[in-house]
């Protein structure tokens, strides 16, 4: 007695071609090449999307160093060590009172105070 249904052979004859079908690769005409490729695209991760700028911590400049004998040589490093961060920071595209409110920061404290009295005298006039 056989214990075989018709809808077993059915599923064995396509086991069959599947394997078949992965032992004729690379494929021998322009369908099964198209079948072939959409298997390959199907199997295939997904790729992450990539973030479209690097985000990555800039450390600010030292803050400026009033108490030095030579003002000038200080100032001068401080601004060039300021503009290489604004370029690598993108700090340049941004609006003049974010640039402005950077430099104070970056400055420190003791220019900053400098600044605040500088800017109520102004206003005083």
């Amino acid at each position: 007695m056989s214990t075989s249904h018709i809808g077993d052979e059915e599923v064995e004859n396509e086991l069959l071609n599947e394997q078949h079908a992965e032992e004729d690769w690379p494929a021998h005409t322009a369908e099964q090449a198209e079948n072939q490729e959409q298997l390959i695209e199907l199997k295939q991760p997904e790729p992450a999307e990539a973030p479209r700028e690097m985000e990555w911590s800039l450390a600010a400049p030292t803050a400026f160093n009033i108490d030095v004998t030579d003002l000038y040589s200080e100032w001068k490093h401080w601004v060039s060590a300021f503009e290489i961060y604004t370029i690598a920071s993108d700090l340049r595209k941004r609006e003049d009172a974010i640039q402005n409110a950077k430099m104070l920061y970056c400055l420190g404290p003791a220019v900053q105070r400098v600044s605040t009295c500088s800017l109520l005298v102004n206003t005083r006039r």
